[in-house]
């Protein structure tokens, strides 16, 4: 990808979007990475009014994608509790019946 290429500003809004779609956190982070790199030339220079608009587009894409990560990382520490509760649940149940 072309750092001042505004088109790839959209092709990295899209790709990130279906990334946080199919939760594909490896590829979130790839992208990360990647949007880095795009962003950081842009910083110094004036933009477009068109650049600016992508950049807008893909900051939300991004903020949407984080907030995704966000929740599937709860859901797994969720699950992690549970069945952390489950093996407690297993080896008293194993320490009581060894005992009889």
């Amino acid at each position: 990808m072309q750092p001042n290429n505004s088109i790839s500003l959209k092709v990295l809004t899209a790709k990130i979007q279906q990334a946080a779609e199919t939760e594909n956190w490896s590829r979130l982070q790839q992208l990360d990475d990647v949007l880095r790199t795009l962003l950081l030339p842009l910083n110094s220079k004036p933009k477009t009014a068109q650049q600016q608009v992508q950049i807008t587009a893909l900051m939300a894409a991004h903020r949407q994608a984080y907030l995704a990560l966000q929740q599937a990382q709860q859901i797994l520490q969720q699950k992690i509790a549970t069945a952390d509760k489950e093996k407690e649940r297993l080896d008293a149940y194993q320490s009581a019946n060894s005992m009889e």
